[in-house]
């Protein structure tokens, strides 16, 4: 009777902590598939994340590749405008020449008409010679002088400096103190500044 008593509360205590058992491990279970199902729902954000991500990083390449298309646009744009106000400045520029050469030429032929004609002369300078004229002002000039200096002279008047002068590869300008012995001296490369 002992020996039955006994082994039914050694059962009982054997069944009581099986039972403890299973209770422990179906609150493990539970726990781990909260977990597994944490995870499940941390790697669908993930990847709607990532989605996301590369579906930017497509955008931002498309954008880039446009931007570099309208920037080389752009730079062809820029290069051609380039050109133009680069042919609009030689035109203007000879437009100009010829506009101070028509100057030119209708201030002398006033000069004619009125009778006031221009003397000439030659000059030397270090090794090397050029005719001048000289304006009823006084002013003389170089007969070779570019036609956009000619209004230039005429404006001026004798205690003026005359535009430069090229003689053998070495620029001169008539100074003031020197004009009346019709003396020259080396313009300084500052001076061009």
């Amino acid at each position: 009777m002992l020996r039955i008593t006994w082994y039914l509360d050694a059962t009982h205590k054997y069944l009581d902590a099986l039972f403890k058992y299973l209770d422990a491990s179906h609150k493990y279970l539970d726990a781990s598939h909260k977990y597994l199902d944490a995870s499940h729902k941390y790697l669908d954000a993930s990847h709607k994340y990532l989605d996301a991500l590369f579906k930017y990083l497509d955008a931002s390449h498309k954008y880039l590749v446009d931007l570099h298309k309208y920037l080389d646009a752009s730079h062809k744009y820029l290069d051609e405008l380039c050109k133009y106000l680069d042919a609009l400045h030689k035109y203007l520029d000879d437009l100009c020449n010829d506009f101070m050469t028509l100057s030119y030429y209708l201030a002398t032929l006033s000069l004619l008409l009125q009778g006031r004609e221009t003397s000439k002369g030659n000059m030397s300078t270090n090794g090397g010679s050029f005719q001048y004229s000289v304006l009823p002002n006084g002013k003389r000039f170089r007969r070779d002088t570019k036609p956009k200096e000619w209004l230039q002279v005429m404006e001026t008047s004798v205690n003026d400096v005359i535009p430069e002068d090229s003689c053998n590869g070495m620029t001169y300008r008539q100074s003031p103190s020197m004009l009346k012995q019709g003396g020259y001296i080396r313009r300084r490369e500052d001076e061009r500044r």
